[in-house]
């Protein structure tokens, strides 16, 4: 805005100017939210460019019309009051979830280089963990930053490293969830065969393909110029007509497939052991040698039980709270890709850059889920945030679940 002479104080033409300007801004803005919403792949694009001047033939005064259509249900101002906010928010959450992460990278490492048991579960989960550091500490903040206002904007090559970071994130992120469904599904499902079909060299094995495969993939994607930057700065991706036979198949087989076949076998998992899970201690008594059949041990093969229990229903939460956050933008996403002609409905902008942030969501509370459900997580956490008179107790449940994992492994 410009300055009169007078005091630098705005005059009051620049004042009515700044005022027609600043509607016509906010117009562009709820535009550019509504293509930010639709055009990008699996990551979302950032509105912090949205705030640039357009064409100043189209400026309008207070009177110009609506800055979206069908604003009585909810308003422009409203949408980007929400959308400042919850950048805000969401870049703290970042932090948080960061530590978190590092902790559970840190303790998974560990107990994959023990060898003890759940052995597959810590290496499916070191991968799942890593995939959403790289989201939480990486690719998020580099979207959130400018529109939080802290840095004005990132180098384009910032800007298309964090693309490719965040695509190979989400895949490997969803994959390892399909691999720790199937590791609990083979488990409950064939117990006395589990033991010889996975193992700690293979879940490594899968791992390792799954980041290579995924890498090569989206390598593949930006080698054939599947996507284009809408603006300089590469914040925005558009997809090219042309190019639909790349990112529908995308969107697809890593958006949609592993949530939905996590689903599934979560689901499917949760119905056999609801049926069979007497049928389970019956196979856990017929376990036992003869040495075991002391009152103490059948208490410490119930925790063992128990313990694998809780496991489970850690993957059940995390894969039913992946399809919650995930599963709506996939499907937006499809839908528009197959149908690109725009709506400018203030509900439907509003729509879009909510199932944005539950996307950040899902990487950021995994990690939340981690430490509070899996005791394997949770009792050394905790044993780090207490107090030293509340570490005798939880020093306790630790030699507690250690003789279970011990009565596990000699199970197995």
């Amino acid at each position: 805005m410009q300055r009169s002479a007078e005091g630098g104080k705005p005059s009051s033409a620049n004042i009515a100017g700044g005022r027609m300007k600043g509607i016509e801004l906010l117009k562009d803005k709820l535009v550019k939210m509504a293509m930010a919403a639709t055009a990008s792949p699996p990551t979302t694009s950032s509105p912090s460019e949205a705030f640039r001047a357009g064409d100043d033939s189209g400026e309008q005064g207070e009177e110009g019309g609506e800055v979206c259509t069908n604003s009585h249900i909810i308003s422009a101002d409203t949408i980007i009051a929400f959308t400042g906010d919850m950048d805000s928010i969401m870049l703290v959450f970042t932090v948080l979830s960061s530590i978190l992460q590092l902790y559970v990278i840190y303790a998974a490492a560990k107990h994959i280089q023990r060898k003890t048991s759940d052995k597959c579960l810590h290496v499916f989960l070191l991968s799942m963990t890593v995939a959403d550091f790289l989201l939480t500490a990486l690719c998020y903040p580099v979207e959130l930053a400018p529109r939080a206002g802290i840095i004005r904007k990132f180098p384009r090559f910032v800007s298309a490293a964090m693309h490719m970071l965040c695509w190979i994130a989400l895949i490997v992120s969803s994959i390892s969830l399909v691999f720790l469904n199937l590791d609990k599904l083979f488990f409950f499902r064939f117990p006395l065969r589990y033991t010889n079909l996975f193992t700690r060299a293979r879940a490594i094995y899968l791992v390792s393909a799954c980041w290579v495969l995924s890498t090569a993939f989206v390598l593949f994607a930006w080698a054939t110029e599947s996507f284009h930057c809408v603006d300089e700065d590469c914040i925005t991706l558009a997809i090219f007509p042309n190019r639909l036979h790349i990112y529908l198949p995308f969107m697809i087989c890593v958006g949609v497939i592993p949530t939905v076949t996590s689903l599934v076998v979560a689901i499917y998992i949760m119905k056999v052991v609801a049926e069979h899970r007497s049928q389970i201690k019956a196979q856990e008594h017929l376990l036992r040698t003869p040495r075991d059949s002391s009152p103490s041990t059948a208490r410490s093969n119930s925790a063992q039980v128990s313990a694998k229990m809780r496991t489970f229903y850690f993957i059940f939460m995390t894969t039913v709270f992946t399809a919650l956050t995930l599963l709506p933008y996939r499907f937006a996403g499809l839908q528009r890709s197959l149908n690109p002609q725009r709506m400018n409905e203030c509900l439907t902008i509003f729509l879009y850059w909510l199932m944005m942030y539950m996307i950040y969501l899902n990487s950021m509370v995994n990690p939340l889920l981690t430490v509070t459900v899996l005791p394997q997580y949770r009792i050394n956490f905790l044993n780090a945030l207490l107090c030293r008179e509340f570490r005798g107790r939880v020093d306790k449940q630790r030699e507690q679940y250690t003789v279970v994992n011990r009565v596990s492994s000699d199970i197995l």
